[in-house]
């Protein structure tokens, strides 16, 4: 599948949350249509990342990256970067 995760929510300057720019781009791109928000929560480790990247149907490599992969695991709220269409 195409696409990879990019930020949905950043700190501004001000240390406020916003819309990032890459997702305002996205989400504008998809107007008039329905959208689904998926969110995982939970402690580090429980597999967030690799059902999210499941989910997305991508390789591990191009996907969220995984605790055991980066250190600290994902700490930001993340989108893909292309709309998935269920059937």
């Amino acid at each position: 599948m195409d696409g990879h995760p990019i930020p949905f929510i950043e700190f501004d300057r001000q240390n406020s949350l916003q819309l990032s720019s890459q997702a305002m781009t996205v989400l504008s791109s998809m107007k008039e249509k329905t959208i689904c928000i998926v969110v995982f929560g939970g402690p580090r480790g429980s597999g967030k990342s690799y059902l999210a990247s499941r989910i997305v149907n991508a390789q591990i490599s191009k996907a969220f990256q995984l605790a055991h992969m980066q250190g600290s695991g994902t700490v930001a709220l993340n989108m893909w970067s292309k709309p998935i269409q269920l059937s």
